[in-house]
């Protein structure tokens, strides 16, 4: 789910840049009154990445943790595996949970 909504801040950092773009192409000689606009079009596409960046790291991590989990042996001889990982979705929202022993 994270590697997802990173998706779709770098979607909307795409979109936001070509928008600002699409207002002055070249960056300079803008008309009179566009550069606070370009300025906050700009600003809002770093927060986006930042934010899509962010949710990768996340979702990498998990997806990480739950590789090792789940393909962590134990040393004892006959030991199981303790590893889960369980998703949720509801009204009010959702998520993912993973959850083992070492």
């Amino acid at each position: 789910m994270s590697i997802a909504t990173s998706l779709y801040f770098f979607g909307k950092t795409r979109s936001t840049l070509d928008a600002r773009d699409s207002v002055c192409p070249s960056g300079m000689n803008c008309q009179y009154g566009t550069n606070s606009w370009l300025h906050d079009l700009t600003d809002d596409a770093t927060n986006e990445r930042r934010a899509g960046f962010v949710f990768l790291s996340v979702g990498v991590t998990a997806a990480a943790l739950a590789v090792g989990l789940w393909t962590y042996t134990p040393d004892k001889p006959g030991a199981k595996q303790r590893a889960s990982l369980s998703a949720s979705l509801t009204p009010w929202g959702g998520g993912v949970q993973l959850g083992g022993e070492l």
